[in-house]
């Protein structure tokens, strides 16, 4: 008798289970097929300079500008992957939201070059005199991504409306994002919430009040409301031990309140008033400014992303 040889295997009741296609093992998982038992991912090759350590057998690539990774096997691989930070706003204005932040352990990437992109952080707006108009919003942050997996940037701190002709402020919303901004105060009224966050990659910012602005979201917290004239706090960042090392990234920018600032989340979001920058390569959120700045500065300008791929040894 020759020998049996089978292209696909069946339970009892008809259900498929396995086969082999193209000389590949796949399972069927209830809806399609894909494939069977991958082990890790083999890199034969990156662009951009990323940093390459190790931990334990595992080696890591931490892409802190744009580039490549290229592998010459397909498989698994855990990824941390973080937006721009979004920058904050002027006149009491609101903290900027923080980058998103998505972990995913043992996702799955194809052979051949996969494009990395790292998001660059908002930048906030400025003016040179007391003529600016309108107040504005910070700049969004960019997303950040490898391959087909992405992560979208923080929103724009919000900025009062300045109207010249009554020398009063208006309050303006807070903007969604990955998270969420704060919203920018106001003098003459005009109360307001902060922005929303996207569900599992950041949380929304925080409301205004008289003459302070709300805190941007963080990846774990949301940006705390004004009080009075005291602006809210950026909301904190998320831990994540993907490089062997437990870091906090991605926290949100500080309101700026005119008897007190609120601070910038832990993860690289930026203090109020002084309008600090969110920390580059955390995605973390610009601090809100008070007022005009006479040399020009606006709003801190949102942190840059980062990409982290972990090949498992």
């Amino acid at each position: 008798m020759g020998d049996l040889r089978f292209n696909e295997w069946q339970a009892v009741d008809g259900t498929p289970v396995l086969r082999f296609n193209a000389g590949e093992l796949q399972v069927w998982n209830g809806a399609e097929w894909g494939p069977a038992g991958l082990g890790s991912a083999q890199v034969s090759g990156t662009t951009g300079s990323p940093t390459v350590t190790t931990d334990g057998d595992d080696t890591i690539y931490t892409f802190t500008g744009s580039g490549s990774i290229t592998f010459s096997k397909k498989g698994l691989c855990d990824l941390l992957v973080i937006g721009g930070g979004g920058a904050g706003g002027m006149f009491f204005g609101g903290g900027g939201g923080a980058g998103g932040h998505l972990y995913i352990q043992d996702a799955f990437l194809p052979e051949g070059s996969n494009t990395v992109v790292i998001g660059a952080g908002g930048t906030g707006v400025a003016s040179t005199s007391n003529s600016y108009p309108t107040g504005s919003y910070g700049d969004n942050g960019l997303s950040s991504r490898v391959g087909s997996y992405f992560s979208p940037g923080g929103a724009g701190g919000a900025g009062g409306m300045y109207w010249i002709s009554t020398n009063g402020v208006v309050g303006r919303p807070g903007q969604n994002g990955a998270s969420g901004s704060g919203a920018g105060g106001y003098v003459n009224g005009g109360s307001y919430g902060g922005g929303d966050g996207v569900a599992t990659l950041g949380f929304g910012g925080g409301s205004n009040q008289n003459r302070a602005g709300g805190g941007g979201g963080g990846a774990s917290a949301a940006g705390q409301n004004a009080t009075s004239s005291n602006a809210g706090d950026g909301g904190n960042g998320l831990a994540n031990s993907i490089t062997g090392a437990s870091v906090t990234r991605a926290g949100g920018g500080g309101g700026a309140g005119q008897s007190s600032d609120g601070s910038g989340g832990s993860g690289g979001g930026g203090t109020g008033t002084t309008a600090a920058d969110g920390t580059a390569n955390t995605g973390g959120g610009g601090g809100g400014r008070e007022l005009i700045s006479t040399s020009g500065g606006g709003g801190g300008n949102g942190g840059s992303g980062i990409v982290i791929v972990r090949i498992k040894g």
